[in-house]
């Protein structure tokens, strides 16, 4: 992915992705590093579930804001 507005909710460098500058070369470095690498797509892949469970769940996004209306209220 290339570094832009908030990418932390999506990819943690390393973990299950990596960010670029977008440059060309760089972006290409990086899509042949993971495919070139069955352990890494499986990490990345597990990893991605995890941090889409956690930052996009319904269940845990609708608790964040009940705690936030009741907090503010």
């Amino acid at each position: 992915m290339t570094r832009s507005t908030d990418t932390a909710l999506l990819v943690s460098e390393g973990e299950n992705g990596y960010t670029s500058d977008g440059s060309v070369e760089e972006l290409s470095r990086r899509v042949e590093s993971i495919l070139d690498d069955d352990a890494i797509q499986i990490r990345f892949g597990q990893r991605s579930r995890e941090l889409a469970s956690r930052n996009f769940d319904s269940a845990e996004s609708a608790w964040l804001l009940a705690r936030i209306y009741i907090q503010e209220w």
